[in-house]
């Protein structure tokens, strides 16, 4: 994995497609060469996952009427 994965791409995700998307992104980063650029990257997209997660958290429910 060469690229970071940007709020913009992750605010068109579901939770569930969050959720996926950081459970592999963690095994890639188990599995990643540290001395490569790749694990930086991968810590960068699961911290704008996490991010992407808790602001969708904060939002107010909206009403059902």
């Amino acid at each position: 994995m060469n690229t970071i994965i940007t709020m913009h791409e992750l605010n068109g995700l579901t939770n569930q497609e969050l959720g996926e998307l950081h459970q592999l992104l963690t095994l890639l980063l188990a599995n990643a060469d540290p001395a490569l650029e790749a694990p930086r990257n991968i810590m960068a997209s699961l911290e704008n996952i996490a991010r992407a997660r808790s602001g969708r958290a904060a939002l107010p429910l909206k009403p059902n009427f």
